[in-house]
């Protein structure tokens, strides 16, 4: 007879263990975050003057550029911490939001002339 010492985890140890850790997860993925849209902030001010003077067309495609730039930053920070997600959905945010920039620029020119 062998006497096996086995701990076993159970669900109460790792509820037990992500309540201990949260905060420092919660830090860890709102740097993540923040560090990306710290690097997109700084190329668009350095850029503001150009895109402004550029055709709504062209604007969409920058606007497109750094939203491409985001989600690359995030899935190579994801890819470099052990965390890929390689899900198509994770991309779709990048045509959604250039396709949206047109109609938000057209909707604030407009109450800008109001004002």
């Amino acid at each position: 007879m062998v006497a096996t010492n086995q701990q076993f985890v159970t669900p109460r140890d790792v509820a037990r263990i992500l309540f201990r850790h949260w905060r420092k997860m919660t830090l860890f993925f709102c740097a993540i975050v923040g560090l990306t849209l710290v690097v997109i902030a700084y190329i668009a001010s350095k850029l503001r003057l150009q895109i402004r003077a550029f055709p709504p067309l062209q604007q969409t495609a920058v606007v497109l550029a750094l939203l491409w730039l985001n989600e690359f930053l995030l899935f190579w920070i994801d890819g470099v911490s052990g965390h890929p997600i390689t899900d198509w959905r994770r991309w779709l945010a990048v045509p959604v939001g250039a396709a949206c920039w047109p109609l938000i620029t057209g909707l604030y020119a407009r109450v800008a002339q109001h004002r």
